[in-house]
């Protein structure tokens, strides 16, 4: 029964390739949602920042939604990026 249950938390730990967005991809999905939702709300921001490697694919979802379940007003400010955008963890490898 224990080793089932290490053996359980040891495949939780692994990360699989399928979890993650490539890194363009990611800043794609979220650049395209505040494009979208600049649009949508007559208003223009310029994007200041981008993530600097894969990220993961439930992080980058609840970023765009909580960027498009935003309201005209909360938008129409110097930096209406969602905390939850602020937070996406991300992974980068560097070849040698």
């Amino acid at each position: 029964m224990k080793l089932i249950l290490i053996l359980l938390m040891l495949f939780n730990c692994i990360d699989s390739p399928d979890k993650y967005y490539p890194v363009i991809d990611a800043n794609t999905r979220i650049a395209l949602a505040f494009g979208v939702k600049d649009q949508s709300c007559n208003y223009s921001h310029p994007i200041k920042s981008i993530l600097p490697g894969k990220a993961e694919k439930r992080q980058v979802n609840v970023c765009v939604q909580a960027i498009m379940i935003k309201t005209c007003d909360e938008w129409r400010v110097v930096d209406p990026t969602p905390a939850i955008c602020r937070t996406i963890r991300f992974q980068f490898k560097l070849k040698r």
